[in-house]
């Protein structure tokens, strides 16, 4: 999302960011979602399935509509501060792996500024965890940020998700118009 040229700040007194995109990351096993869990009334227990997800998402989407969702691919241009606040809403962990000429710095966690910001091309982010990275892209280009699902107990990639990221122009630089009109003079 674009603010039109005005200036944001990412908390009271933070970094001024220009444009921002949010991305809530979850998994979804449709099995649970069809099976009610069974309750053993004389032991007094639920019978949770196994959970092994079938479906990885970004805000609600996945697969190739990644590449369609305005509010999730990654638009800007060069020197322009973009935003991205994450969130991992489901039970797995999550890295998110960001091309290292978009300049990502971690500036926040669970709403918190950091005491000290981290410049890292991969973050982690745990179940119920929240972070903010701060994007300036350093060169006009194309590429991908991809999200991995990570199963905490063997620590195996689930699935990945590839964002894409389109960077051209020099931001607040306008794009010089030329007159296209035809005059003849005597």
């Amino acid at each position: 999302k674009s603010h039109n040229g005005t200036n944001f700040t990412t908390y009271p007194g933070g970094p001024v960011y220009h444009s921002y995109r949010n991305w809530l990351m979850s998994e979804v096993d449709t099995f649970w979602h069809f099976n009610i869990p069974e309750h053993d009334t004389i032991m007094d227990t639920v019978h949770v399935p196994e959970y092994h997800p079938t479906h990885f998402l970004i805000n609600g989407r996945g697969g190739s509509q990644l590449y369609t969702d305005d509010s999730i691919k990654v638009t800007g241009a060069q020197n322009e501060r973009i935003y991205l606040r994450t969130a991992n809403i489901g039970f797995n962990a999550n890295r998110i792996i960001i091309p290292s000429w978009l300049n990502p710095i971690i500036m926040d966690s669970d709403g918190r500024p950091l005491p000290i910001t981290l410049l890292s091309d991969t973050i982690y982010i745990m179940p119920g965890e929240r972070f903010g990275i701060m994007m300036e892209p350093l060169i006009q280009g194309t590429d991908s940020i991809v999200v991995e699902y990570i199963d905490m107990n063997t620590e195996q990639v689930l699935s990945s998700s590839q964002v894409p990221v389109y960077i051209d122009g020099i931001y607040g630089i306008n794009d010089l118009t030329t007159n296209k009109e035809i005059f003849v003079y005597p």
